[in-house]
């Protein structure tokens, strides 16, 4: 299952091992669809060779076994733009403007994107 998660990384003495974990902070229902989780989770990372290319609090999608295990960490700013994207199409389809203006809907992509550190391409 997939979910949206926070990395935790915790550095040991002198940059030698440390920790790292998930705060699991959303389930992926289906396409797009995201459940809020309630209840704090937080699940080691066993194979720190997965987040090594990764930084402390960075948004990431976390692949979690049936047995709360991490199966796998990628970076979640791409999924993130897509997600808000698909909010933005869908509001304006459900709710069209009066005027044609988007610039409501591109200030919050822009915001996303620029908080998540992608390129304004």
């Amino acid at each position: 299952m997939q979910y949206l998660a926070e990395l935790q990384i915790s550095k040991a003495a002198f940059g030698l091992g440390g920790n790292s974990s998930v705060r699991l902070l959303a389930r992926n229902t289906g396409e797009n669809v995201w459940q809020p989780i309630t209840n704090e989770q937080v699940l080691p990372v066993q194979d720190a060779a997965q987040v090594k290319e990764f930084k402390d609090g960075q948004m990431v999608i976390a692949e979690i076994t049936g047995s709360n295990q991490v199966q796998s960490v990628q970076d979640a700013s791409k999924k993130i733009v897509n997600i808000l994207q698909a909010f933005r199409d869908r509001k304006i389809n459900i709710n069209p403007p009066k005027k044609k203006s988007s610039s409501g809907s591109n200030l919050l992509i822009f915001r996303a994107k620029s908080c998540i550190g992608v390129s304004r391409n």
